[in-house]
C-alpha cells in the first residue's frame, strides 16, 4: 500500500485552504507514526513552491518546515535500505 499526496502548510493566509493548515506536531509526527507502525510507503506532494501544500519557499531556494519534516524523513530512509 501506498499513501501518496499527503501535506500541510502552517498557515493559510489566504483562507482558501484552511483544511491544509497544521504542525509537524499537530499532524507531520503522528501521520508519519501511523504509517510507520502499518508500514504503508508514501508519497508528499508537492515538489513545488507554489502548489499548496509547498515543499520549498519560492525559488526552490529553500525548503519550507514542511519540507524539512520529509527531507529528513527520506534521508533516514535512503540510510536505511527500508521503504518509503
Amino acid at each position: 500500500m501506498i499513501i501518496t499526496e499527503w501535506g500541510w502548510m502552517e498557515a493559510d493566509p489566504s483562507g482558501e485552504q484552511t483544511y491544509l493548515v497544521g504542525s509537524q506536531k499537530s499532524y507531520g509526527e503522528p501521520f508519519m507514526e501511523y504509517l510507520e507502525q502499518r508500514e504503508i510507503s508514501w508519497v508528499a506532494c508537492w515538489y513545488d513552491d507554489e502548489w499548496k501544500p509547498t515543499l520549498f519557499e519560492t525559488g526552490f531556494e529553500n525548503p519550507t518546515n514542511p519540507g524539512k519534516f520529509v527531507l529528513q524523513a527520506l534521508s533516514t530512509y535512503s540510510h536505511s535500505g527500508d521503504r518509503p
